[in-house]
């Protein structure tokens, strides 16, 4: 599934106000992933990058990141 997909699904439910219609299009979303999709927009729906388990560290000092977010915007 391509990415843009999943973000214009996530910006939908972002925009969302009520609970069940947020719920309606993640499981819209959810059926058209496959099983490999499934766990990693799950994670995405929470705000993680992997499960918590795994321990994603970037190794980037706090300053370097603030800069490199800085350049993006």
């Amino acid at each position: 599934m391509k990415f843009k997909i999943v973000a214009d699904c996530f910006e939908k439910v972002e925009q969302t106000s009520s609970r069940t219609e947020m719920t309606l299009t993640l499981a819209t979303l959810l059926k058209q992933a496959n099983s490999n999709e499934i766990g990693i927009i799950c994670n995405l729906s929470v705000g993680q990058l992997a499960p918590p388990y795994i321990g994603t560290k970037f190794n980037i000092a706090a300053k370097n990141m603030i800069k490199i977010i800085a350049t993006l915007q």
